[in-house]
């Protein structure tokens, strides 16, 4: 698919065309251009070609590539939209979605292009899914940041006749905006004290250590060690929701490996001796540092060993002169202790009125309904437990499973 969009041409006084990328080989040789622009457009880490590409060969292979490119005459990449599509469950229906958007917590997906070219681009693209719309019957854009032009654009584009549009929220992102010192930081955080208590505890201990790994091959073995504090921290809960599988490790393994190529993978330990306590893994984009997960070892939870480490990073963020550190997704207490703000992420769902789409639409409105009256009659301390029984189900459906394929 090539088509020249002549309504940029007096602006930038170059014609700009559409491409449509779907095949492996066309996505592999991206990787230098999107992470060109994307270094360029200061949006989310989540949208780099070296988190998309190994969550598509990774967690997604069967899903067939519809990722849209916008080059000027000389042939540079000004801005990308990452799609790809899923057929869904008992219906076939065509969804159309984000690259990325299941399995590892992306947030801030969106498309890609320079801060100031993003409204109008955003326009754009949104006419191109018009006049692509007999090819999807769900398009489901998930985890958008809540400000996004894309948002606005489409829901011009998609009049009530024509399709059922609905913006759901997502997710609360709490982050601590890095202003003045960590001294002064600590002047009014709450758990300051408790903080420096158990900081000074570790420090009397001898074979205190927190190593900081960054480069490729420090970064491997402290990968290792934290999916294993990972697992071991949520056992007792049924199991991790985000790292919980071994093709969800083959993902990480592949894009920290990729990220570390410029520096921007971390990967910080506490140890005692030779015993790890806790870890915690993140990246560096923007001059910010993301918080993406940890693990600690629950036979030690009453050390506090995850908020020592927590406050080493964050201590880090500040004296690396980042300008702030992003908790990412989800409305843990711990985080909102650290938080001095956030932002939000939203869904966007467009289902064109024909068959398909009222079909699939109709089935996810009862399994909804479904879950709801379900929650209502148990409760919600028994939905809970019901919830972590289901998670231990399927860990160890997936264990087995993948010891029979020889995982």
């Amino acid at each position: 698919m090539r088509r020249v969009d002549e309504r940029h041409a007096s602006r930038f006084s170059k014609q700009l065309w559409f491409d449509e990328v779907a095949d492996a080989f066309g996505f592999s040789r991206l990787r230098a251009e999107w992470n060109g622009l994307h270094r360029c457009s200061r949006q989310s880490p989540f949208l780099s070609w070296d988190w998309l590409y190994p969550w598509w060969r990774r967690l997604s292979p069967e899903s067939a590539l519809r990722v849209f490119t916008l080059r000027d005459s000389a042939g540079h990449l000004r801005g990308l939209l990452p799609l790809c599509e899923r057929r869904l469950g008992l219906t076939g229906a065509r969804r159309w979605g984000f690259l990325g958007d299941t399995d590892v917590g992306s947030d801030g997906l969106d498309l890609v292009c320079l801060p100031e070219e993003r409204s109008e681009f955003a326009a754009r693209f949104a006419d191109l899914l018009v006049e692509n719309v007999a090819r999807f019957d769900v398009l489901e854009l998930l985890d958008l940041p809540s400000d996004t032009p894309l948002i606005a654009a489409l829901r011009a584009r998609f009049p009530e006749r024509r399709a059922w549009v609905e913006e759901i929220p997502r997710y609360r992102c709490p982050r601590l905006d890095l202003q003045g010192s960590w001294d002064e930081f600590l002047q009014g955080f709450g758990r300051a004290d408790n903080l420096k208590r158990r900081r000074r505890w570790f420090e009397r201990q001898e074979g205190f250590a927190i190593e900081r790994a960054e480069q490729p091959a420090a970064l491997r073995g402290a990968l290792e060690t934290f999916f294993d504090l990972h697992a071991q921290r949520w056992q007792a809960d049924g199991g991790s929701q985000g790292i919980d599988r071994s093709a969800v490790r083959a993902f990480h393994r592949d894009a920290v490996a990729l990220f570390a190529e410029s520096g921007l993978a971390h990967v910080h330990t506490l140890r005692l001796g030779t015993r790890a306590l806790a870890s915690l893994y993140g990246l560096t984009w923007d001059g910010r540092f993301y918080f993406y997960q940890s693990g600690f070892d629950p036979a030690f939870s009453r050390l506090s060993a995850g908020l020592v480490l927590m406050g080493e990073t964050v201590a880090h963020s500040f004296q690396r002169g980042l300008v702030a550190y992003e908790f990412l997704r989800g409305e843990e207490r711990y985080k909102f202790d650290w938080a001095n703000a956030e932002t939000r992420t939203v869904g966007l769902s467009i289902v064109p009125k024909r068959l398909a789409g009222v079909t699939q639409r109709a089935l996810q409105m009862a399994i909804a309904r479904l879950k709801g009256s379900a929650r209502s009659m148990l409760g919600d301390e028994r939905w809970q437990s019901l919830q972590r029984w289901r998670r231990l189900g399927v860990r160890r459906l997936r264990t087995f499973q993948g010891r029979w394929r020889g995982d």
